[in-house]
């Protein structure tokens, strides 16, 4: 979407809308994250892989096919339904299956592959919709779904023991157990907060009743969502104990920062190329493609040195410090200068994204007992890392 949204949003005349279509998939894929990690202990994961990755296939199929602006908005929040699922369960069957010494080593390759899907879709979603068509962007990821739902189904075992209902527990008692309430609470939380930030300033001004209200609306579903969390029966999306100590605050803000500065990154310098260079969205995309590169090298770096030497905090901190001085040098670029500094002032930030988000991952789980893993792995997933392909 980073370099093809401008594509779309010019054909169906709804530029002040286009925010949307990223807006619409975050919302949906953060809030119904962490649910994932729950009803996967119910019904197993394997079930839960083929359904996200179902859901996520019928998304892409309906916003290839979508007739207007708002109606790609709504499939581009059933898509994030299934992404959010497919994100999420990859680092909980990582987490299930791999000694936590060796996990750093594959969790590297997990994201080096990511970085390898993020570069070619950055670069081939812009060649694409200005060759033939931005539907396509949608279209082409349907075969790949359907070989990763293939795939998962074969190599993921049902768990036939384990699980909560193969233990024989009622299906109404092992519901109870899923925190609904704070789910909608979350939902409706995130929701407001990204209705204000972008009709504000763009459809209305920031002091408007309207923004005002939704910002307002945040806060109150904020405050309550802690409130559910620290006193539910059920088993919380985000254990507030989890939070507990200087090390889990400090990480967790280190991961909304990092979160941040990457979609930052992501969306707006596809945007500058385009609007201040005035080049296409082919050109954009390809502007991307090898200072990107630097972030599934990044990654790799990070997982075999946390592998071998265990340095997790190190890691982050000197992802964070790259990333820091990279996004400092993107604000220096101006219409006149070199080529070259567009591609150099680029490789910084990727690469420290690479190391900062598994050292992030690794640094939350070596805090916590065995227990606590699944958990932990869901709200470090509610960054926005996700960087979606095309």
């Amino acid at each position: 979407m980073a370099t093809s949204y401008a594509v779309i949003s010019s054909e169906f005349g709804a530029t002040n809308t286009a925010s949307w279509l990223t807006t619409a998939y975050l919302i949906s894929s953060t809030a119904l994250q962490p649910l994932y990690g729950r009803i996967s202990d119910i019904f197993g994961r394997r079930i839960c892989f083929v359904v996200s990755t179902s859901l996520f296939g019928v998304g892409c199929l309906a916003c290839a096919l979508s007739n207007s602006m708002i109606v790609l908005i709504a499939m581009r929040a059933l898509t994030g339904v299934g992404g959010g699922g497919l994100q999420v369960m990859a680092t909980i069957v990582n987490s299930d299956l791999i000694p936590f010494r060796r996990r750093g080593i594959y969790q590297a390759m997990q994201n080096g592959i990511f970085g390898l899907g993020a570069i070619s879709g950055a670069s081939l979603g812009g060649i694409i919709a200005d060759t033939i068509g931005w539907r396509w962007c949608f279209l082409l990821q349907i075969p790949v779904s359907f070989f990763a739902l293939i795939v998962g189904s074969v190599v993921l075992r049902h768990e036939a023991s384990g699980t909560l209902l193969a233990l024989g527990e009622g299906l109404g008692v092992m519901w109870a157990r899923v925190d609904l309430l704070g789910a909608v609470l979350l939902l409706g939380a995130v929701s407001n907060q990204l209705l204000a930030l972008s009709l504000g300033g763009n459809s209305l001004p920031w002091g408007s009743p309207t923004v005002v209200g939704c910002f307002t609306a945040s806060l109150t579903l904020s405050a309550m969502f802690v409130l559910v969390e620290s006193r539910t029966l059920a088993v919380p999306m985000v254990p507030l104990r989890l939070l507990k100590g200087r090390l889990p605050i400090a990480t967790q803000s280190a991961n909304i920062a990092a979160g941040c500065a990457a979609y930052g990154l992501l969306f707006l310098m596809p945007l500058f190329f385009q609007v201040v260079l005035l080049e296409s969205a082919s050109k954009a995309g390809t502007r991307l493609i090898l200072p990107s590169l630097a972030t599934p090298v990044g990654s790799v770096t990070a997982g075999v040195i946390m592998s071998r030497y265990g340095r997790l905090i190190g890691m982050m901190r000197n992802g964070l410090l790259f990333m820091a001085v990279g996004n400092g040098l993107l604000t220096s670029l101006r219409f006149a200068d070199s080529n070259w500094k567009y591609f150099a002032y680029l490789i910084p930030a990727n690469f420290g994204q690479g190391i900062v988000y598994p050292s992030i991952l690794f640094t939350s789980l070596a805090s916590f007992e065995h227990e606590g893993v699944l958990k932990q792995a869901q709200p470090r997933c509610l960054s926005p890392r996700s960087q979606e392909p095309l």
